[in-house]
């Protein structure tokens, strides 16, 4: 929550990162009519061999041991799904029209995935953001992220991620 006791009007997004030790991968949903090129942007870095499109509606990325990397999607949920194994680890907060700090104006990433695999060490962060909002004094602005940790056979986790929607 941001809350803003004092000062001029300023334009505010909440940012919320998730530091995680590298999943065997890590699920995107992605809109088959984005503007975008595969359905998402490469912001930095080499992601040829790390990004798969699963289907029209889902990339499946990699961590890349040798080099960083970026991405972001103008998906049509704010989830991300870092699998480990069965175990998966579902962020999800609420997906808000509106424009987004990066990306296109009304097609802007309410996720992104930052792959670190060089000096700063091997991890991937998770990133889930709200969109800009003008905040006067005396108001606040709240974004609502939920962890989700479970264990599936089989199922996809796009299921899970539906379920937090």
């Amino acid at each position: 929550m941001i809350d803003k006791q004092g000062g001029s009007v300023v334009d505010v997004t909440i940012w919320q990162v998730t530091q995680i030790a590298p999943p065997d991968s890590i699920e995107m949903a992605i809109r088959p009519d984005s503007p975008y090129k595969d359905g998402f942007l490469r912001i930095c870095g080499d992601t040829t061999p790390y990004v798969d499109a699963v289907s029209p509606n889902l990339l499946r990325i990699k961590h890349a041991t040798a080099g960083d990397y970026k991405i972001g999607a103008d998906s049509p949920i704010a989830a991300l799904t870092a699998l480990y194994g069965k175990t998966r680890l579902t962020i999800a907060g609420p997906k808000v029209d509106g424009d987004y700090p990066e990306g296109a104006s009304w097609h802007g990433f309410p996720v992104e995935i930052w792959n670190s695999g060089t000096k700063d060490g091997d991890y991937n962060e998770l990133e889930l953001l709200s969109p800009i909002r003008v905040l006067k004094s005396g108001e606040n602005y709240h974004y609502t992220v939920t962890w989700a940790l479970s264990r599936e056979q089989e199922e996809t986790s796009i299921s899970a991620i539906k379920l937090l929607r």
